[in-house]
């Protein structure tokens, strides 16, 4: 996996989560040369890092390709910032599970 960038987001407005839009980053990163003995599937998470403090994780369903280029929203805790893509850590495997658990 490559992070290609980590740039600052706001989610949209949840009243029962804050007041205005919810803190992201929004990461873009590549996916390739996943082996598919292991599965048809892919499975993601990427974690945000701040300051060398994990701030975000979420997770990326099956849905995905092996050799794609992905994006999502990490909401995070506290501010967003203007994320590098050292920030973020993108771990994916395949699986035969097409929901991704």
């Amino acid at each position: 996996m490559k992070v290609i960038s980590v740039t600052a987001a706001l989610d949209p407005y949840n009243p029962q989560v804050a007041s205005g839009g919810i803190p992201a980053e929004h990461v873009i990163f590549k996916v390739s040369g996943l082996p598919t003995s292991t599965g048809p599937y892919l499975r993601c998470t990427v974690t945000v890092f701040h300051m060398g403090q994990p701030v975000g994780t979420t997770s990326l369903g099956a849905g995905a390709s092996r050799d794609s280029t992905e994006q999502l929203d990490v909401q995070v805790s506290g501010e967003n910032f203007a994320g590098q893509p050292s920030d973020a850590h993108v771990v994916c495997s395949t699986t035969t599970d097409p929901i991704g658990h």
